[in-house]
């Protein structure tokens, strides 16, 4: 099984590819995080806070000290007097090696890691399936921050760099912008629609989608201007929502409302849901003027052109189009394989043999050791030289 990507996370639950296999997972080596062809988690800002412990170097700290179970773990938060960092993942998550390798190895992170009681969880495995059910996670990696009874304080969807996850340990540390914190503060605040959103983004990280369509719907309703910018992130949540619950019309309603909004990241986060909506509903066209319209908003965007030229050099459609959009691509990304891979795929298409051949040569300067680009330039050849 494939890691399906969201921004920085696997296996959205609405995500079963509908056309080949995820393009940009076949390079993992040279590939940063990228957005293409799926769904992507909303990012919550957070308030400015003093980041003296995100900044301060720290000096190297021995690999952090996960603990053997779920009970262990308790136990020694009890007896510790802290909390726990339950890290949720799978066997095939890319993004959870990618947070094990650069964050977790990250010497700051190491030794904030040494205060907490930590644990590993394998979502499909042991008592990680029935841990999974319990506090509803439907993505990987996620990390849920425990008292010592294990009832949740918080969690974190997804890869988060080092920084950042400073920044959010401390605010978990502290009380701070958590769902507690924002429950209490949405009934002593109730028109606050900044905190309203964040405790209903809340809602739906835990499960609670109805909740969170609640608090959605009056949040569109007080703002019916879209002043505070709210609207396209609402849409593309409530559509997660009614996808999740099987109304896909009503989702695909939530996704277009999102494309005729002025948010170029909800749109980029938007239209890979919309696209496979529109091919289970066997829309092509609708798909074609979704891509058209996504590449005049995001030009500069090499993850974006490098997803929408891999689908149609894929189905050897719209074959011209597809080989401008690779090249700007590349302009714009020139050391990432993944895009040199998809333009020398449209060369293939277009029976261009020799620039296909030279171009999955860059790829696989760039990453020798991949077997996937090895294939590639073996099949170009056999293209260009059949027996």
């Amino acid at each position: 099984m494939g890691c399906h990507m969201t921004r920085y996370s696997c296996a959205d639950p609405y995500s079963g590819p509908a056309f080949p296999a995820r393009h940009d997972d076949r390079h993992s080596a040279t590939s940063g995080p990228t957005n293409s062809e799926t769904k992507m988690p909303l990012v919550i800002s957070l308030p400015a806070l003093s980041i003296a412990v995100a900044t301060a170097l720290g000096t190297p700290a021995d690999p952090p000290a996960w603990h053997p179970s779920w009970n262990a773990a308790l136990e020694n938060a009890k007896s510790r007097e802290t909390i726990v960092m339950a890290e949720v993942y799978t066997d095939w998550c890319k993004w959870c090696k990618v947070l094990d390798r650069e964050t977790f190895g990250d010497g700051r992170v190491k030794k904030s890691l040494a205060e907490m009681a930590i644990v590993k969880v394998n979502a499909e495995k042991g008592e990680g399936v029935e841990l999974r059910k319990q506090f509803s996670v439907s993505g990987f990696p996620t990390l849920l921050f425990l008292d010592s009874g294990g009832g949740e304080i918080d969690r974190i969807s997804g890869f988060i760099k080092p920084e950042p996850f400073l920044i959010r340990l401390t605010e978990i540390r502290r009380g701070e912008n958590t769902f507690g914190d924002l429950l209490s503060r949405s009934k002593t605040e109730p028109a606050d629609l900044g905190i309203s959103k964040l405790l209903a983004d809340k809602y739906m990280e835990r499960g609670n989608s109805a909740e969170a369509m609640k608090r959605y719907d009056e949040i569109l309703a007080g703002d019916p201007e879209d002043r505070l910018g709210f609207a396209a992130s609402i849409h593309l949540v409530r559509a997660r929502g009614l996808l999740s619950s099987g109304d896909r019309a009503a989702a695909r309603g939530s996704l277009e409302k999102v494309t005729e909004l002025d948010d170029r990241d909800a749109l980029r986060d938007a239209y890979p849901v919309l696209r496979r909506i529109y091919l289970m509903d066997e829309r092509p066209a609708d798909v074609d003027r979704l891509h058209d319209r996504v590449v005049a908003s995001l030009p500069d965007n090499p993850q974006v052109l490098n997803d929408i030229a891999w689908y149609y050099a894929s189905r050897s459609e719209r074959l011209d189009q597809a080989l401008a959009w690779a090249r700007r691509g590349v302009e714009l990304a020139p050391g990432d394989g993944s895009i040199l891979d998809t333009l020398a795929e449209v060369h293939h298409r277009r029976g261009e043999h020799e620039s296909a051949i030279a171009t999955i040569e860059r790829a696989v300067r760039i990453d020798p050791q991949s077997d996937y680009l090895q294939k590639q330039l073996t099949r170009f050849k056999s293209a260009a030289n059949p027996s």
